[in-house]
C-alpha cells in the first residue's frame, strides 16, 4: 500500500507540470468522482492537485526536500540495525495483521494467547532513530512547513494542546459530517440521485459516532468514575448516548422507506409521498442534529475540563492509547482521513504528533509510520 504522505509528494510534483486546462480536467474529475470514491480520501486528492498547480510549493525545493529525505534513508537504516542488532530484524519480519485490534499491543507482550498489554511510554524516552522510512517521508510533506518542532523533541509543538483534545478534534470532523448529512437530507426532496451518497454519509456517521460513544462509556468515563471527587459526573452523558441511538433508527426507518420507494418510479401520488418522507427525514436529521451538537458542547464545557485538572499527561496519554486500541486498522484507515479533512494543519500535526508519542514501541506506532 502506497503511504498518503508519498503519494501526496508524487501528486503534486505531477501537478505542478499541468496545463491549466488540465488542470481543470483534474480538478472536475475529482469532484464527480467524490460521490463514488471516499469523500475525504477525494478531497485531500483535490487539494493536492490544486496546491501542486497553483505554484505553492517550489519544484527546486520540493526536489531537495525528496534527494534529502531519499539520501537519509540508507544511512537511517543502518544505524537501526546496528543499534538494534537481531531484535531489530526479528521485529521488521513480524506481520501486522489489520483485521484486529491489537494495534497497541507492544511487541515485547505478544504471547500465544495474544494477550494485549499495552504499556504507553513514559514522558522523557527519545526514540533516537526512525526505523519507518514512510514516516520520515509523510511527516516533512503531509505537514510541511507547520512542523516546527523536532521529531526527537517530546514537548508538544502547543503547550496548551494536551493528549485529551484528540476528543476535540473528533468532535469537530463529528460536527461537520452531522452539518453535511442534515445538508444532503435538504436536498433528497429536489434530487433523488443523491439517495445513494445520503445512505452511505448517514451509516458512516452511526458508525464513527458508536465508535465515539463507546470509547467515551468504555475508557473515559470510567476514568472519569475512577477519581473519588468525580463520581457520577459522566451518568448524564452515557444516557445521552442512548438517546443518540433512537435518533439514528428514526432516520434509518424513514431511509429504508425512501429506498424502497425510489425503486418505482416516483410519479404522481408516488412523488407526493416521496417528499413527504423526506420531510420527516429532514425533519429527525435536523432534531438529531440538534441533540448531538448539544450533547457535545455541553461535554466540551462541563466534562473534558476535569481531564485538564485532575489528570496528569501520562495519564492522559494513557487513556487515549486506550481509546485508540480499540479500532481495528481497517477502521483507522478509513478514520485517519477523514479526521485529517476537518483540522487545520496545526491540528493535523499535534494530532500525528500525540499518536505517534503516546504508542511510541506498539504495534499501532509502527502501523502509523508504514499506512500514513
Amino acid at each position: 500500500m502506497l503511504p498518503l504522505g508519498l503519494l501526496k509528494c508524487m501528486i503534486i510534483w505531477f501537478s505542478a507540470h499541468l496545463s491549466e486546462d488540465e488542470s481543470k480536467l483534474i480538478l472536475n474529475n475529482v469532484i464527480l468522482e467524490y460521490p463514488i470514491v471516499n469523500r475525504f480520501f477525494a478531497s485531500l486528492l483535490y487539494e493536492w492537485v490544486r496546491t501542486g498547480y497553483s505554484g505553492k510549493i517550489s519544484l527546486e525545493k520540493f526536489r531537495k526536500d525528496l534527494e534529502e529525505m531519499f539520501s537519509s534513508r540508507s544511512s537511517l537504516m543502518e544505524k537501526s540495525f546496528n543499534n538494534s542488532g537481531s531484535s531489530s530484524s526479528q521485529l521488521d519480519m513480524q506481520s501486522f495483521d489489520k483485521s484486529n485490534n491489537l494495534l497497541l499491543q507492544t511487541a515485547s507482550s505478544m504471547t500465544s494467547n495474544n494477550t494485549v498489554s499495552y504499556h504507553p511510554s513514559s514522558v522523557g524516552i527519545i526514540e533516537k532513530i526512525d526505523t519507518s522510512y514512510s514516516y520520515g517521508i509523510n511527516t516533512h510533506i503531509f505537514f510541511s512547513d507547520s512542523q516546527k518542532t523536532s521529531r526527537n523533541n517530546l514537548n508538544f509543538p502547543n503547550r496548551e494542546f494536551i493528549p485529551i483534545d484528540f476528543v476535540h478534534f473528533f468532535h469537530k470532523s463529528l460536527r461537520n459530517d452531522i452539518e453535511y448529512v442534515v445538508f444532503l437530507s435538504i436536498k433528497l426532496a429536489e434530487d433523488d440521485g443523491i439517495l445513494a451518497e445520503f445512505h452511505r454519509r448517514f451509516h458512516l456517521l452511526h458508525f464513527l459516532l458508536r465508535l465515539h460513544s463507546s470509547s467515551e462509556d468504555e475508557v473515559a468515563f470510567p476514568a472519569l468514575e475512577s477519581r473519588v471527587t468525580l463520581q457520577n459526573v459522566s451518568h448524564s452523558y452515557t444516557l445521552d448516548h442512548n438517546l443518540e441511538v433512537e435518533h439514528f433508527n428514526k432516520i434509518s426507518v424513514f431511509l429504508s422507506k425512501l429506498t424502497s420507494l425510489q425503486g418505482d418510479e416516483v410519479v404522481d401520488g408516488k412523488k407526493l409521498r416521496y417528499k413527504r418522507l423526506c420531510l420527516k427525514l429532514h425533519n429527525a436529521c435536523k432534531s438529531m442534529q440538534r441533540t448531538l451538537t448539544d450533547h457535545i458542547k455541553h461535554e466540551e464545557i462541563e466534562l473534558w475540563p476535569l481531564f485538564r485538572e485532575h489528570f496528569s499527561v501520562e495519564d492522559q496519554e494513557k487513556i487515549v492509547g486506550n481509546m485508540l486500541g480499540r479500532t481495528k486498522a481497517e477502521f483507522l484507515q478509513e478514520i485517519i482521513p477523514w479526521l485529517m479533512a476537518s483540522l487545520t494543519p496545526d491540528e493535523q500535526h499535534d494530532l500525528m504528533f500525540l499518536w505517534r508519542k503516546v504508542t511510541r514501541h506498539t504495534k499501532f506506532f509502527q502501523w502509523l509510520g508504514e499506512w500514513w
